[in-house]
């Protein structure tokens, strides 16, 4: 099941929000989710660097993780600090990040969804995580390690 919600957004408005889960029965042969939210473009061997695609549409593309990515330059910009304030910050418009919450694929289940939204990133940190933002209950990091194979949120960026 992927389930797609397009936000309405400023059209000054850099992001564009996309959240995408899958069910872990439809990740077979080694596609976890990272994989599909880059467009099968990556697999273990991608180690480090950009996906070069994504399920984004034409124009659009994943942010760049990572401490000079894509997320890192947004929370500098909106000057989104490690607290609660910043955190509904990230909630409001214009950039309406929503707590999404996370498919575990360890344990099949999804969690989470009420304390804390975490979203992909197109860059690798290793074989197994990519970097991504989170935020929410647990505060606000811009370059967390996500692992690969949970269903984590999307957001798309215009080029």
């Amino acid at each position: 099941m992927v389930l797609l919600k397009l936000r309405n957004t400023p059209k000054n408005a850099r992001y564009v929000n996309c959240l995408l889960y899958y069910a872990h029965q439809e990740l077979l042969d080694n596609i976890n989710n990272w994989r599909a939210a880059t467009a099968g473009t990556t697999n273990a061997s991608t180690t480090s660097g950009n996906a070069s695609g994504s399920v984004c549409p034409k124009g659009w593309t994943l942010p760049s993780g990572g401490s000079s990515g894509d997320y890192k330059e947004l929370v500098d910009r909106y000057y989104i600090k490690d607290d609660s304030a910043s955190n509904t910050k990230l909630q409001k418009a214009p950039l309406s990040f929503v707590i999404s919450g996370r498919y575990y694929y360890s344990t099949g289940s999804l969690s989470d969804d009420s304390s804390w939204g975490i979203y992909w990133s197109r860059t690798a940190t290793n074989s197994t995580t990519t970097y991504a933002l989170r935020f929410g209950s647990v505060g606000i990091n811009p370059s967390l390690f996500g692992y690969r194979g949970d269903g984590n949120a999307l957001r798309c960026v215009a080029r």
